[in-house]
């Protein structure tokens, strides 16, 4: 029966069964069951989809996840096959997937509708795959608007369960009014959708990313690691996650570091933090790329040194074990291995906890493993004469605790305390909220070394020379402002293999710079930013190299960064709101590469339309000229200001307009913020500072007295102000 049928006989009166039976019947042949690939390598993992063109399919992006691979069965038990991820919103969880056409009869498709006209109360029908089984439909109603996590979500009084997500919510006309997502933890019987409309603007505008490159992101570079069991390594910023496990002993899996081991006597050493104490993670050396190795790593809360001879556990053996007060629990460790020639030296954050005469294995490859169920997490490999431990020397803690105040010793705290007699609680109570006070005090001032630190690598930086790798390294140290994961180094490297790539992939081509762009857009799938175009990550290099998407800018810092060490001749152009790259071609006309479109080439009367200029508008004068590098990174640090602010996150705005005005010291309008953000936040003698700067040099526009006035109205705040 068709639904004008059963709204004619029984109008908004039909029966809740008899709504969902048709609605079932209608959209099963639109539906997708979507099979993804587990932590082990298997295709396992159940979600939904649903198709709204004979070619185009909606899903959450959780289900089909960065990197993993994953399958489409339809409602007659065929497989479609994926061309691209046409589109991923990934704060609402959304995927548009690209499929081949069909042939033959189109398939049936879903018509997106309206969740605002669905009044709260009303009948909605959810279809998907819970717990393997396929194509079901649950009814229930929409029982309230939401705003989870900043998102405005549809709650629906319903049993969902994980395979549902990704399905489609419908209304009584059969229309897609939401997308499931998630479960609620409070009741079984109420879940949460996303609002239809989201998915219109990803169909509106697209941004495929072929499904080969899809497939690559977040894994691990081949260059630099090789997994040896179907565990699930994966890299996110500066750290590699390790999931699931082989089916061996002791679920043991490894990745190695592509090439040979140093020469003795050499140190290797990495951080880990494992998420299950029970199990166990940290370094292997020694390996012969299959089961013989040595590993150093916590397990079950203390440590361990094994041997492994061979797969089985007749060929384990534990040279030595114990636990060790230095270790830390949950936390982040540092693991480190001296290999001599006769002895295996062990540390955990610098204190030795194992010296074992063994010279059983040595040579071939050391790396990373992860053992039983725990997800583990690593950070700053290496090897090499001398383990990196970035742990502070006691000379560094004795200078930081005379900075900030003598310790209380335990012994005098309970000798002062006893006095007190039947008041000893009330006098822990208050120690205690002491105690609280300093370590608020230790964070804050952990925090501003920390961004101390990394401004002074940012200034260190702007006297160097503008060669090959400059502007990256600066957009990484711009990126470290918020993030201490990121080894930049490592990541200026990356950028180097990409442009070697490149111009192998350009040798003999007519156009290299075409060559160019289908390597970076087709062949890896980089592309521009659409969902949540202002979010940080977009501003962020190493985001950029990890999930290939970004603002205009950061694309653009890319290409240039690889162009010129192809020898091509490019400047970067900052149009008003938009940011191109300008190919030089000697005598020919230059064009102009719109990195956030896939490369797309202009000529230059096609930029007032991209700049978003009113039709027959000229550029404003002076803009096509090519842009400074440093004044490219004045450019980002606005852009991740902008970011900060936009989130209502001043604490992070302060930390980027530092960047700015360290660049661009000349930048008044970001002073004159800053300033106003200081105060507000409390730090007078800042907002201070920067208003008698700009007194003294003041801005074109900007008018002295006003300037004077606000001075002496900060002035009277800050003698006001708690001290």
């Amino acid at each position: 029966m068709v639904a004008w049928l059963v709204l004619a006989l029984f109008g908004a009166d039909a029966p809740a069964d008899m709504l969902a039976e048709r609605l079932a019947r209608e959209a099963k042949p639109a539906l997708l069951a979507v099979r993804s690939q587990g932590r082990d390598g298997k295709f396992q993992s159940l979600g939904t989809g649903f198709l709204i063109k004979p070619d185009l399919a909606v899903t959450n992006h959780h289900v089909i996840g960065d990197g993993r691979d994953f399958i489409l069965e339809d409602s007659t038990g065929g497989t479609r096959k994926v061309i691209a991820v046409e589109a991923v919103d990934r704060d609402s969880d959304l995927a548009l997937l690209r499929l081949e056409a069909p042939k033959g009869k189109p398939p049936a498709v879903l018509a997106l509708g309206d969740s605002t006209k669905v009044a709260e109360g009303a009948p909605v029908v959810a279809l998907g795959n819970p717990r393997g089984l396929t194509f079901s439909v649950v009814a229930g109603v929409l029982s309230g608007r939401r705003e989870i996590e900043g998102r405005d979500m549809l709650q629906v009084a319903m049993p969902v369960e994980p395979g549902n997500s990704g399905g489609p919510l419908l209304d009584r006309a059969g229309k897609v009014v939401g997308v499931i997502t998630s479960k609620s933890l409070v009741t079984p019987n109420l879940g949460f959708a996303v609002p239809s409309e989201r998915v219109q603007p990803l169909v509106d505008k697209p941004t495929p990313v072929r499904l080969a490159a899809w497939l690559t992101l977040g894994k691990l570079d081949p260059e630099r690691w090789r997994p040896l069991s179907d565990a699930r390594w994966t890299r996110s910023g500066g750290t590699i996650r390790a999931e699931g496990g082989s089916q061996g002993f002791g679920n043991r899996a490894l990745c190695l570091r592509q090439g040979p081991m140093p020469e003795l006597p050499c140190e290797i050493s990495v951080r880990v933090k494992l998420g299950d104490e029970s199990g166990a993670a940290g370094l292997v050396f020694c390996s012969d790329g299959g089961d013989k190795h040595y590993g150093f790593y916590p397990s079950g809360g203390g440590l361990r040194l094994t041997r492994f001879d061979g797969p089985d556990v007749y060929s384990w053996k534990i040279l030595a074990q114990a636990s060790s007060p230095a270790y830390r629990k949950g936390e982040w460790n540092w693991l480190s291995v001296r290999l001599e020639k006769e002895r295996v030296v062990c540390r955990v954050n610098g204190a030795v906890v194992f010296n074992e005469a063994d010279a059983a294995l040595r040579g071939g490859a050391a790396g990373l493993a992860k053992f039983r169920d725990t997800v583990a997490e690593f950070q700053s490999f290496h090897m090499g004469r001398e383990a990196v431990v970035a742990l502070p020397t006691e000379a560094d803690r004795a200078r930081a605790g005379k900075a900030v105040g003598d310790r209380m010793s335990d012994a005098t705290a309970l000798d002062n305390l006893s006095r007190l007699g039947p008041l000893a609680a009330d006098a822990l109570r208050e120690e205690a909220r002491e105690l609280e006070a300093r370590a608020r005090r230790l964070k804050t001032l952990a925090d501003a070394t920390r961004h101390r630190t990394a401004l002074d690598a940012i200034s260190r930086h702007l006297k160097e020379p503008e060669g090959p790798g400059w502007l990256a390294k600066g957009a990484l140290l711009l990126a470290r402002i918020d993030r201490d994961d990121i080894d930049v180094e490592e990541r200026l490297d990356e950028v180097a293999r990409l442009a070697r790539r490149a111009g192998e992939a350009a040798k003999g081509a007519p156009d290299p710079a075409a060559r160019l762009d289908t390597f970076l857009f087709e062949e890896l799938g980089f592309h521009g930013a659409r969902a949540e175009y202002h979010h940080h990550s977009n501003s962020d290099l190493a985001s950029l190299l990890d999930d290939r998407e970004g603002m205009p800018l950061t694309l653009a810092m890319l290409y240039l960064e690889i162009g010129w060490r192809m020898g091509l001749k490019l400047d970067g152009i900052g149009l008003p709101g938009h940011f191109i790259v300008r190919l030089n071609r000697g005598g020919a006309k230059p064009v102009f590469v719109d990195v956030h479109g896939r490369g797309k080439r202009l000529a230059e009367a096609d930029l007032p339309a991209l700049a978003g200029l009113p039709g027959g508008a000229a550029l404003p004068k002076g803009v096509l000229e090519a842009m400074p590098r440093r004044a490219m990174l004045a450019r980002m640090a606005r852009n991740l200001a902008g970011s900060a602010g936009r989130a209502d996150d001043e604490a992070g705005q302060l930390r980027h307009y530092d960047a700015l005005l360290l660049i661009d010291p000349e930048s008044g309008s970001e002073r004159g913020a800053r300033a106003m953000l200081r105060a507000r936040t409390g730090d007078y003698s800042g907002a201070l500072a920067d208003i008698d700067l700009l007194i003294e040099n003041p801005p074109e526009g900007v008018d002295v007295d006003k300037l004077a006035a606000l001075r002496r109205r900060l002035a009277e705040e800050a003698q006001r102000a708690p001290r």
